[in-house]
């Protein structure tokens, strides 16, 4: 694994992560990309992202990459500070001769309402081309956070999760797919 990191001065700093695995024969490989530029100031922040993941298995004789550029807004002023987060995910898998595409977008927004308090609303889909826009799975959800003491949260989600790495109200984590409603309580030692 290698990084560069530049922080010319205090508002804006890059940052290029790059990293490769694969077997003992070479038959398996792995590689993974992520670039970030993020601009902050008293008011705002501004993270612009991309991620790229490509692996490749020559005993199954499959192929994927998925790529991911993300735009994130903070608004720190706004007398309910809100985070906007927007992504177009897009990935490519090839088996045997078969190929598949897919279009994944996604939105959020997290506000902080007090200050143990926050708030996040969730949409994502996935559609495989222009063709089947709007005719596809679509996951919506909402989670409600709340401090309940100086080392406990209590966290509610309702709605439909993809499932995969999920970050909300500060938090990321791997999630199974879900569909329902949530309740997770959380304690720090």
């Amino acid at each position: 694994m290698s990084e560069i990191r530049y922080i010319p001065n205090l508002n804006n700093e890059m940052a290029v992560h790059y990293s490769e695995s694969w077997d003992k024969g070479y038959d398996v490989c792995f590689s993974n990309i992520f670039a970030e530029y993020k601009y902050s100031n008293d008011d705002l922040a501004v993270q612009s992202e991309y991620e790229q993941i490509e692996t490749k298995n020559e005993v199954a004789n499959s192929w994927e990459k998925e790529m991911h550029p993300a735009l994130t807004f903070d608004f720190y002023k706004l007398s309910v500070p809100l985070t906007v987060k927007g992504k177009w995910g897009y990935k490519q898998t090839k088996h045997a001769e078969i190929e598949h595409n897919v279009q994944q977008p996604y939105l959020q927004c997290d506000v902080k309402i007090l200050e143990n308090f926050s708030a996040s609303l969730i949409s994502e889909y996935e559609f495989d081309g222009w063709d089947n826009f709007g005719k596809n799975s679509v996951w919506l959800g909402g989670e409600l956070k709340a401090g309940i003491s100086d080392n406990s949260e209590l966290k509610l989600f309702a709605g439909k999760e993809k499932g995969g790495k999920v970050c909300r109200n500060g938090v990321c984590k791997y999630q199974t797919p879900f569909d329902g409603v949530r309740i997770e309580l959380s304690t720090n030692f």
